[in-house]
């Protein structure tokens, strides 16, 4: 390497040092942000993986809790029995009390034919289905009836607009 003839020989070993202090503190703080890159992305897919797993396992408990009461209701005499008699006003108040008593959003009763017969919303809201309403009403999760009939219940997490709910299903 040949240096330009301004300047000493201290001058020359002067910039030497620095330009070789400069390369060796750029090398270090590549190779400090490229390991302490790893170590966070490495970490971060850590937290993300133990989240996915206490999240899962809430909705799990979630399903266990609304299956459960959903259960309960679907196995109350009196309940049964407005339903077999077709009284709208009792189903619709016992599916307005009890999806109040679980903090559910909407309650419904679906016919087997896959139409709502009754829904109670959070909003106290309650429409007993006439048999007009019935047919023009579907139950729009239909594949959670099939399964439900096969297992005792069924969930999923379902798109309701742009919320995202989770629909638990059990036959009465």
């Amino acid at each position: 390497m040949r240096w330009p003839p301004t300047g000493s020989l201290r001058t020359r070993i002067i910039v030497a040092f620095a330009l070789v202090l400069v390369a060796g503190q750029g090398i270090g703080y590549w190779l400090v942000d490229a390991a302490s890159g790893r170590n966070a992305r490495a970490q971060l897919e850590q937290e993300l993986v133990a989240g996915e797993r206490v999240f899962a396992r809430l909705l799990e408990h979630n399903r266990n809790q609304l299956a459960q009461a959903a259960t309960v209701l679907a196995t109350d005499f009196g309940f049964r029995e407005a339903i077999a008699t077709h009284d709208a006003a009792t189903v619709g108040s016992v599916l307005d009390n009890h999806g109040e008593r679980i903090d559910a959003s909407t309650m419904q009763l679906v016919s087997l034919e896959g139409k709502v017969v009754a829904q109670a919303s959070r909003t106290g809201a309650r429409r007993p289905a006439s048999a007009q309403e019935s047919a023009a009403a579907d139950f729009a999760f239909r594949h959670l009836l099939d399964t439900a009939r096969l297992k005792g219940s069924a969930s999923a997490i379902v798109s309701l607009g742009d919320v995202p709910s989770q629909v638990v299903v059990v036959p009465v």
